[in-house]
């Protein structure tokens, strides 16, 4: 998928996400007919809902974490703790949050991702690509080369990380094997 749709969409998640992670269930779509009537005095908006929908949010075991990176996989929720420099996982069958603290401190972490069963994370002010084996809880972090790049939109593609370095017009790519960034 193109680097810039894929950027468009991290975008229209960022906007969609604000203090708390709002994910929602819907078992039926909710539609509402607006009927609008008016007349020469007077001016009214009347609004005739359908049944409601289903929407749940859980509330994160850290306040003010400020949840940025979603991404879904095999029916977990994963995210990002901007503030709260944490990565956390949704188990939505349970409605357990499990998180894990980010070792460099005021991390900030941006966007994250799923590959080979680990959770991949760009940590924007920490200045690294960080990947947690939620297996083992070991966390491996890498230390982007180049200096307050602000790292974000993080995506692995065979094997290789790829990501942008915000503050200096540049895309980045990691490959973990050998530990070298190209």
């Amino acid at each position: 998928m193109n680097f810039y749709v894929l950027k468009k969409k991290r975008r229209i998640k960022e906007n969609m996400i604000n203090i708390r992670i709002k994910v929602a269930a819907f078992a039926v779509l909710a539609l509402m007919i607006a009927t609008l009537t008016s007349s020469c005095n007077t001016s009214s908006v009347y609004a005739t809902p359908t049944p409601s929908a289903s929407f749940t949010e859980w509330v994160i075991p850290t306040a003010g974490c400020s949840p940025h990176g979603v991404v879904v996989y095999e029916g977990t929720v994963i995210f990002s703790e901007y503030s709260g420099n944490k990565i956390g996982r949704l188990d939505t069958p349970t409605n357990i949050i499990t998180e894990w603290t980010i070792p460099t401190i005021d991390s900030n972490p941006r966007d994250v991702a799923v590959y080979d069963e680990k959770i991949w994370f760009a940590e924007a002010v920490g200045n690294k690509i960080g990947r947690l084996n939620p297996l083992t809880n070991k966390m491996t972090q890498w230390t982007v080369p180049t200096a307050a790049s602000n790292t974000w939109f993080i995506e692995i593609s065979s094997g290789k990380v790829w990501f942008a370095e915000r503050n200096t017009n540049k895309i980045g790519r990691l490959d973990p094997t050998t530990n070298t960034f190209t």
